[in-house]
């Protein structure tokens, strides 16, 4: 099962989150495809800008009791692949990201 240590809203990129999971990858997720129904509230970037991990079930939240599955983002995310084979490279790249777009955790 996927944990979520951090989340933070990728700047100019609508619908994007950048999270950080309990097995150390940092991973890019679109969840443009599945704002409906009950996530429709999260089409206003006002509200989006509000997203942080719940403590209690370690996972992407909103107020009002709105999470999103870890499992799913997880496996949805975009993740360079090279970080299992050149770490310190990807830590690097992701780190200089970070710095660039604000995102600091």
């Amino acid at each position: 099962m996927a944990l979520i240590n951090k989340v933070k809203v990728v700047p100019g990129l609508k619908g994007w989150l950048l999270i950080e999971f309990d097995d150390k990858a940092i991973k890019l997720a679109n969840i443009n495809p599945i704002i409906n129904g009950a996530l429709e509230k999260l089409k206003d970037q006002t509200f989006f800008d509000k997203v942080f991990v719940d403590k209690e079930l370690k996972t992407v939240s909103w107020p009002g009791e709105l999470d999103l599955d870890p499992d799913n983002l997880y496996q949805k995310g975009f993740e360079d692949q090279r970080d299992r084979h050149r770490g310190p490279f990807y830590r690097w790249l992701i780190g200089n990201l970070v710095i660039y777009t604000n995102l600091i955790f």
